[in-house]
């Protein structure tokens, strides 16, 4: 079964918060390849996403699509049944946005405060790269660790060394 992780950039017209996530990301905001947001798609019409405000959900490609522009995908060819993946799916969905890790990544690169961002570190709330990251942890058996400490240049690095087979279970880049 065909899975593709996404990254995205937002359609809005002045997309501030993702014009920061991708300046602390280390990335030109202006530069139409540059992303602040990641999904996962599954199916020719479904994609599994976290966004403030909704956490995650299910969308359809095109609600998808009227929000965001997909700019680099990575394929993955899983040796799981569609049921596999809707019971997944069905683990994560629903749950909250983190806005702390958020905003506590963003204060700490700012201004090399100590990180916010554990408060959380657990599985219960979610943003858009660790949906990618429970992904690799259900179906390839990486060790994630605390999610809140990956990034979406070290979330991209791992999904890409697992499409490519250059991963073992437990191996993570940051556990």
């Amino acid at each position: 079964m065909k899975v593709t992780y996404l990254k995205c950039r937002p359609t809005l017209k002045f997309p501030i918060l993702a014009w920061l996530i991708m300046i602390f990301q280390g990335q030109n905001p202006f530069n139409k390849k540059s992303s602040s947001h990641r999904a996962v798609q599954f199916g020719p019409n479904s994609i599994i996403d976290c966004t403030g405000g909704k956490g995650v959900k299910v969308n359809t490609e095109c609600n998808f699509l009227d929000k965001y522009t997909i700019v680099d995908t990575i394929d993955f060819n899983l040796d799981s049944t569609q049921s596999d993946l809707w019971h997944w799916v069905e683990t994560i969905e629903n749950k909250p946005y983190d806005y702390l890790d958020i905003f506590g990544d963003l204060l700490r690169r700012m201004f090399n405060f100590f990180s916010f961002k554990k408060i959380g570190k657990n599985w219960d709330r979610l943003t858009c790269n660790e949906v990618a990251l429970s992904f690799a942890k259900r179906f390839y058996n990486v060790c994630i660790g605390d999610p809140d400490v990956w990034d979406l240049i070290l979330t991209d690095k791992l999904m890409k060394e697992i499409s490519e087979g250059n991963y073992g279970p437990c191996n993570a880049i940051g556990s």
